[in-house]
């Protein structure tokens, strides 16, 4: 932004107080590469299916059994154990910070579980896990037909085995909900937030009421993915596949790409790991 200012005189050739005023130089969108925004596309669809909390509770309470009585010294809460402590038990698991467990099951298929931890638990062999976030899964309905929603929010960096490929062995870190479900068949996903921590030329993903269903025969997602690539500049892909009538998409995988409100192109996808059983 350039900042001016006008000097002007009045009826008697004194000067008048000088105003500013501003002025805001044409800009023009970066160079776009199709190639680094597709290999960011590859990346965002790729981890989709792997978007799920279940690992991540499984871990946490693996490490929390090899507690003691005393360490972590917890309270109990609204039906919920909370721990904040700093101490070694007798198992030489180390702990700090503060956590706690949350969960239910209503009956009926309706279950929920979280595991809140700002913290580190340490085990013996020097095996680590440390986290600063939120990581939640609700389902409703048994069987296929069930609907999982799913809130992964912060890091959770876990230096053991882990399920290879998914988010929790790749170090990302996501602040995203997603939702998928499985109605007549169908794989329904919706997803709204970000992942970060991508090695590839894309290093943030984000999804922006991103909604797929291909029980009307699209696979192809309704919503924008934005992808965040070398330089901090942001390309923006827009799909229009889902909830579409006929003949209105071509259902090609393929979506406009903008920067800043300007399309400078068009990115393709695949996205059939989506309608993987």
């Amino acid at each position: 932004m350039v900042l001016l200012f006008a000097s002007c005189r009045d009826d008697r050739g004194a000067p008048l107080p000088s105003e500013p005023y501003f002025e805001t130089p044409a800009t023009t969108p970066p160079a776009f590469d199709r190639d680094e925004v597709e290999a960011g596309l590859v990346e965002a669809v790729a981890v989709v299916p792997s978007l799920e909390a279940e690992e991540a509770i499984a871990i946490y309470r693996a490490l929390r059994a090899e507690g003691d009585p005393t360490c972590p010294a917890s309270y109990p809460y609204a039906g919920y154990e909370y721990w904040y402590s700093q101490c070694e038990a007798e198992s030489g698991t180390v702990f700090s910070g503060y956590s706690y467990e949350y969960g239910a099951d209503y009956g009926g298929g309706y279950v929920y579980a979280g595991v809140y931890l700002y913290g580190a638990i340490a085990l013996p062999d020097g095996t680590t896990l440390s986290s600063t976030g939120e990581f939640a899964s609700t389902t409703f309905g048994r069987g296929s037909e069930g609907k999982v929603r799913t809130v992964l929010d912060g890091v959770f960096d876990w230096s053991g085995e882990a399920a290879p490929g998914g988010w929790i062995a790749r170090r990302l870190v996501p602040g995203i909900t997603v939702v998928r479900e499985r109605p007549g068949g169908a794989h329904v996903w919706r997803l709204d937030g970000g992942v970060s921590g991508f090695e590839g030329p894309a290093d943030t993903v984000e999804f922006v009421d991103v909604t797929f269903d291909d029980g009307d025969g699209c696979t192809e997602p309704a919503g924008t993915i934005s992808v965040r690539v070398a330089g901090g500049e942001w390309f923006d892909v827009t799909f229009e596949g889902d909830g579409q009538e006929d003949g209105d998409v071509t259902c090609d995988g393929c979506g406009r790409v903008a920067n800043r409100g300007v399309v400078v192109g068009e990115a393709c996808a695949d996205f059939s790991a989506w309608t993987a059983p």
